[in-house]
């Protein structure tokens, strides 16, 4: 199977794309919920089997963020889920800085940092998800 987005990233990383249908329904799970859409991107990577063990093999010792858990984050920093609100990926392992993609910002959205401070504002870190993830990598 090749991937539409981060194909060069299962390469770099040496394993074998598996889609994992659990993951899929957590997706589907959390839009309905929320009445949001994830984009093909995120959708992408978030369905991986094993999505989890390749961000934190690529990001540790930082917190990723699933996708079942993004609204406790979202709640902790005064975000609802929505497509307009910050959407965590990454968080510092101590909370310094945090990580996030904008729903609404197409199908392979930019990533943007913040360091955990009053006042501080959101900066684009990555022009793309795809490529945060490759640069990662």
């Amino acid at each position: 199977m090749l991937l539409t987005y981060h194909q060069k990233s299962i390469e770099l990383l040496g394993t074998t794309p598996q889609i994992l249908q659990l993951n899929l329904e957590r997706i589907r799970a959390f839009e309905a919920k929320y009445e949001l859409a994830i984009p093909p991107a995120l959708r992408e990577w978030f369905s991986l089997e094993n999505h989890s063990e390749l961000l934190q093999k690529i990001a540790s010792p930082h917190n990723l963020i699933e996708i079942n858990h993004a609204p406790k984050f979202q709640e902790d920093q005064n975000c609802r889920p929505h497509a307009s609100e910050p959407f965590f990926v990454l968080i510092e392992n101590q909370a310094v800085w945090f990580m996030t993609v904008e729903l609404s910002k197409g199908e392979n959205p930019p990533v943007y940092v913040r360091y955990n401070e009053p006042g501080e504002l959101w900066t684009v870190h990555a022009n793309s998800f795809s490529d945060w993830l490759h640069a990662l990598c």
